[in-house]
């Protein structure tokens, strides 16, 4: 009989604990229903440690819906029961089907698990919107995982990882979504730019040659894969090989003004003027309004106008018709030069270089009236 009583009060006990933890994930969900968030989320943590209820699916659903709806609350109070309340959220859900009840819909869990991975990639966007770039980051990856559990890669939710954390300064993360999504083809050319810019910002110059060259293969064309390339030789001194890059890259791209002027900078500084000149007349045609081409332009003519000039100082006094000869070189170069000085200075009238160029071609010309016009203004900018 003592045994038998003994087997009959350890089996109560075993049976009262496990009603008490049956009770508080009922208690959960009637707190939730209430909306006493605090006594719901006190029940659910209980019956979630616990053996007895732990790997039961109603815990883990009410649980969820706790955090869901903890998360969405407009109380900070409220909001700040739980660390992360929507990442615990999706977690519950996830756990809900991992433990595969019968008695828990199967079908609602899951559509409350993708609700919590759009609301999480929500949750990225307002992160990253207000400059919290590395916690965007995570949720925006956290999205991700949860499609990837239906069997859906979201590429632009991992690109945008990527994004997040490098505006963050991971740059490690980073490469490692750059990585991850360009291996499924996403953006294309463009992302094995991206990714070699990030090595180059690490001092990585070798790796970052290694994904261009394995970018060119996949694209050849690619814009951002030929302009990153053609930094890297710039940056090395590599001046034929980037023109040759140049070159390339206007085949596709005729009258882009960047490639056109770069290919003027190049060709100017390696004294080839001839055709440094027309690819800043190329460049202007395609852009107007870049004050760079038209300054550059200006300053080929320029500066041959200066070397005639310093001809005409070391002749001999006794030499005036050469003088004569040569003075018309110089100025027929001073006015090849102010067209595209003017239009430099038309957008960019406050640069002191320009309006002091054009001083000096309106006197050396003997435009009186612009002169004193440029030289006042340079009084001006000088604050004389």
């Amino acid at each position: 009989m003592k045994k038998f009583l003994l087997t009959s009060v350890v089996a109560a006990f075993i049976s009262s604990g496990a009603v008490a933890q049956s009770n508080n994930v009922i208690s959960a969900n009637n707190y939730l229903k209430n909306g006493e968030l605090e006594k719901a989320l006190e029940k659910i943590e209980l019956a979630k440690d616990h053996d007895k209820t732990s790997d039961k699916g109603k815990t883990w659903l009410y649980r969820g819906q706790i955090m869901m709806t903890i998360a969405k609350s407009e109380e900070p109070e409220v909001r700040a029961l739980v660390e992360e309340p929507l990442f615990e959220a999706s977690k519950s859900f996830k756990k809900a089907l991992d433990v595969g009840d019968r008695r828990v819909d199967e079908r609602e869990v899951k559509q409350l698990y993708q609700v919590s991975g759009i609301e999480m990639f929500k949750a990225a966007l307002d992160s990253y919107n207000a400059g919290d770039y590395l916690p965007a980051s995570t949720n925006f990856e956290r999205s991700a995982e949860i499609k990837e559990f239906f069997d859906i890669i979201d590429t632009s939710a991992y690109f945008n990882a990527g994004v997040a954390a490098e505006y963050g300064g991971d740059t490690a993360r980073a490469l490692t979504f750059y990585e991850k999504v360009a291996e499924w083809g996403y953006l294309e050319g463009e992302l094995y730019g991206n990714m070699a810019q990030l090595h180059l910002k690490q001092g990585n110059q070798e790796e970052a040659l290694r994904i261009l060259a394995e970018g060119r293969k996949l694209y050849p064309t690619d814009q951002t894969i030929v302009a990153t390339l053609i930094n890297v030789y710039l940056d090395n001194g590599q001046s034929e090989e980037a023109l040759e890059m140049i070159d390339e890259a206007l085949k596709a791209d005729d009258e882009n003004p960047q490639l056109l002027f770069a290919k003027g900078t190049l060709l100017d500084e390696l004294g080839r003027s001839e055709e440094a000149m027309k690819a800043y007349e190329q460049a202007v045609a395609a852009d107007p309004d870049n004050y760079e081409s038209h300054y550059n332009l200006a300053a080929i003519f320029v500066n041959q106008a200066s070397e005639i000039q310093s001809e005409m100082n070391n002749l001999d006094f006794k030499q005036q018709d050469k003088y004569e000869e040569l003075k018309k070189e110089r100025n027929a170069l001073f006015k090849k030069a102010m067209e595209p000085l003017e239009k430099a200075h038309n957008l960019n009238p406050d640069d002191i270089t320009t309006v002091q160029t054009l001083a000096q071609i309106y006197g050396q010309l003997e435009m009186r009236d612009k002169y004193e016009v440029m030289t006042e203004k340079l009084n001006q900018l000088r604050g004389q």
